[in-house]
């Protein structure tokens, strides 16, 4: 998932909730006139709309771009190390076992091209016929676009018994060219053996691979993450728009149930947005509305506890949570003084 932007989304709802909290101060009084409290809610709330417009504007760099790029970046760079990796452990008249069910030997490494000479092979690859190798010649290939190392030999013989019980048979197989995929391992492998990720795609990218695939849960998961690639910058200036109401008539709650209160906003969130996601991924609802629904909701409920700031109404869900938090603080007290 997306770690950063999600970073900054719950940065924004804290700092949002927090900010018109600490901005109201905790002895202010509404005034009898609504016009006052609205002149209250427009001074205190422009800080953090402002707030929210640039972790929102931060959020769409992380998702759209930064997040994608470096995660490709950073695969890049360790196809970059196993490939230097493989290269520099394979020397001449050693044994080298670094690459997973592979013994490799090579009689003369020339070490300006990497070409080897008289190559031996011990493979004892999971799930492949173990067998003994025998090549005139042999290097190492990589393909940094498709991540990709590959040994490959030449003008050799593959030595083997058929997996075949009660046999005496002994096969020899010679070819011209053999190619093996390398296996550097659980870590490294990741850089090399698998393809690009969708979080490393571009938006080009995976919309081109949605258009090629048929109906199903898979197209709806790539339409998916690029919709949440859209959406999800808008998250902040959400949580933003709901914090101004919630801070500012918060008059009895404090800074402890306005941190509470942005946690349980994210959470909630959150589980909108996973829920939305599963129904849209499984076609219950189709991936572009499903995955606006969070911000839909948190919309509707931003506009609603802003009608109620303008209406000198309390909210009664922080009441709530003052009390608890109240409650809770004389419970601690009250047990340490009888412990």
């Amino acid at each position: 998932g997306k770690q950063d932007a999600v970073a900054v989304v719950v940065v924004a709802a804290v700092l949002g909730a927090q900010f018109g909290a600490a901005g109201r101060g905790d002895d202010y009084l509404v005034d009898d006139q609504g016009a006052e409290l609205l002149h209250q809610v427009q001074r205190e709330g422009r800080p953090v709309i402002l707030l929210g417009i640039a972790a929102s504007l931060l959020t769409g760099y992380l998702t759209l771009w930064a997040e994608p790029a470096s995660k490709a970046a950073f695969r890049d760079l360790l196809f970059e190390i196993a490939s230097s990796r493989a290269s520099i452990g394979i020397q001449s008249g050693v044994f080298n076992d670094d690459f997973e069910g592979l013994v490799v030997y090579a009689g003369h490494v020339d070490e300006r091209s990497g070409e080897m000479q008289g190559v031996f092979i011990s493979d004892e690859r999971p799930g492949q016929t173990p067998s003994i190798i025998f090549a005139r010649r042999g290097r190492i290939l990589s393909d940094p676009k498709a991540r990709l190392l590959t040994l490959q030999l030449e003008e050799g013989a593959i030595h083997r018994r058929p997996p075949e019980r009660h046999t005496d048979a002994y096969q020899i197989i010679d070819f011209n060219t053999y190619d093996i995929n390398l296996d550097l391992g659980q870590g490294l492998d990741s850089a090399t053996n698998h393809p690009t990720k969708r979080g490393e795609q571009t938006m080009a990218e995976l919309a081109r691979i949605r258009d090629k695939l048929p109906p199903g849960s898979q197209r709806n998961l790539y339409a998916i993450e690029i919709y949440q690639r859209i959406v999800l910058p808008f998250a902040p200036l959400l949580f933003a728009l709901l914090g101004v109401p919630l801070g500012i008539q918060s008059n009895r709650s404090g800074k402890g149930a306005g941190f509470a209160l942005a946690l349980m906003v994210f959470m909630i969130y959150y589980m909108v947005l996973s829920l939305a996601k599963a129904l849209g991924i499984e076609g219950v609802i189709p991936p572009l509305i499903a995955i606006w629904i969070p911000d839909l909701l948190f919309l509707l409920g931003g506009t609603y506890f802003l009608n109620l700031a303008a209406m000198e109404k309390r909210i009664v869900l922080l009441d709530w949570i003052s009390d608890t938090l109240t409650r809770l603080r004389k419970r601690l007290r009250h047990r340490r003084k009888t412990s």
